[in-house]
C-alpha cells in the first residue's frame, strides 16, 4: 500500500521492523528519520524511543551520537 504524493510517497513493508522478542510498538506518536537513514520511532510502549537502521534492524544501546553527529 502507498502513502503520501508526489515525490513523498513511500510503500509500507508488512515485517520491516526487526523486533527482539519481548519489545513491541505501543500507539506509535511520532516517527523521524536523519541524514543517516535511522528511523526515529517514538511509542507509548515499554520502550519509548526505538531507533531503527534503514534495513529495518533495531539498534540496542548502540545509537551513541545524536541526530546531528555530537556526541
Amino acid at each position: 500500500m502507498l502513502y503520501g504524493a508526489g515525490k513523498y510517497t513511500y510503500k509500507l513493508v508488512d515485517g520491516w521492523a526487526k523486533l527482539p522478542e519481548g519489545y513491541s510498538f505501543g500507539d506509535v506518536s511520532g516517527l523521524s528519520i536523519d541524514s543517516q537513514d535511522r528511523v526515529y520511532v517514538l511509542n507509548r510502549g515499554a520502550h519509548p524511543v526505538m531507533v531503527f537502521a534503514r534495513e529495518g534492524n533495531l539498534y540496542v544501546g548502540e545509537v551513541s551520537k545524536t541526530a546531528d553527529g555530537v556526541d
